[in-house]
């Protein structure tokens, strides 16, 4: 007999929303989890441009046969989060929370103000919190539930100037482990996804002058695009994945060194760039996800796609 080894990644009759979702690597990882058949919420700020922006991603799910519609909260806002929530389960339970949408205001930490300050904290962490709050409960009551939060390599190499984004993030990373603890014994997995440079709109203009000299000391050869964390994030809800336990690790991808080495090189063999085998890649300088399923409990690094850019 035939087993169909795609059967344990399809989401059908799942719901998930993606904060941040408009474009980029939310609405990369949101046009993926359709594609797996999950019903999908994209959020967005709130704002003509990104509700616009955001009913583009609904279309190209609904043209694809799936199901979509869009959430506007400005999560800097008090009690966004709690009213992003109240809305989206108005519509359907949420199954699947990946958490997306953050913004990031580079400063010298002397200058940090408290209105960007509080901005920041808002946007990354209070908001997100409130949502935690309103849908992971649930998700333990029903038995399933996958939490995945988009961290950054700032979250473990912070660079001066971001000094308040890459505390978030760390806090985020923190929050993985904390809930996994508490869910995991409920069927609710809780991961931390951190890439390095993806090219984004964020850093478009940075880039256009310093992404050459960054791909020089990528060993792919090239920046990271969204559709390269799509396809990492895919493998962190699979229907059948056993819910976390107390062991953890940071990895980049759930597959055999040697496959995921060829994958991201784009051909078998050996790497494009300078690095030439796995043991000469620094761990810290990884794409990594965090698991905390007890058979994940091996570390197996592989070449980032991308390093975080250095800011001038």
């Amino acid at each position: 007999m035939t087993t169909d080894i795609f059967e344990r990644f399809r989401l059908t009759g799942r719901t998930a929303l993606v904060t941040g979702a408009r474009r980029e690597i939310g609405r990369a990882i949101a046009l993926a989890l359709a594609a797996a058949g999950a019903r999908l919420a994209i959020h967005h700020a709130g704002t003509p441009e990104e509700a616009a922006d955001a009913e583009t991603v609904v279309r190209e799910i609904e043209q694809a046969g799936g199901t979509a519609r869009a959430f506007g909260q400005d999560f800097a806002l008090d009690e966004s989060g709690h009213r992003l929530a109240d809305a989206i389960t108005a519509w359907a339970p949420i199954d699947i929370l990946v958490l997306n949408a953050s913004i990031e205001l580079p400063e010298a930490y002397q200058g940090i103000s408290r209105e960007r300050f509080d901005r920041q904290i808002a946007v990354n962490l209070r908001s997100p919190l409130e949502l935690l709050q309103a849908l992971v409960p649930p998700m333990g009551e029903r038995g399933w539930g996958r939490v995945v939060t988009i961290g950054s390599i700032q979250q473990v190499r912070p660079h001066p100037q971001m000094m308040v984004y890459a505390g978030t993030k760390a806090a985020q990373l923190n929050w993985a482990w904390n809930l996994a603890r508490q869910f995991g014994g409920r069927g609710v997995t809780v991961n931390n996804l951190a890439p390095g440079a993806i090219l984004t709109a964020r850093n478009r203009a940075q880039m256009a002058t310093e992404g050459a000299a960054l791909a020089q000391r990528i060993p792919a050869g090239r920046l990271g695009t969204p559709e390269d964390l799509a396809g990492a994030a895919l493998p962190l809800w699979p229907r059948a994945a056993r819910a976390p336990r107390r062991r953890r690790c940071r990895v980049t991808l759930p597959m055999p060194r040697r496959a995921a080495l060829s994958r991201i090189a784009g051909r078998p063999g050996r790497l494009p760039g300078r690095a030439t085998s796995t043991s000469r890649v620094r761990p810290a300088a990884a794409t990594k996800a965090v698991f905390t399923d007890r058979t994940q409990a091996r570390r197996r690094m592989v070449p980032p796609v991308g390093l975080e850019p250095t800011l001038p």
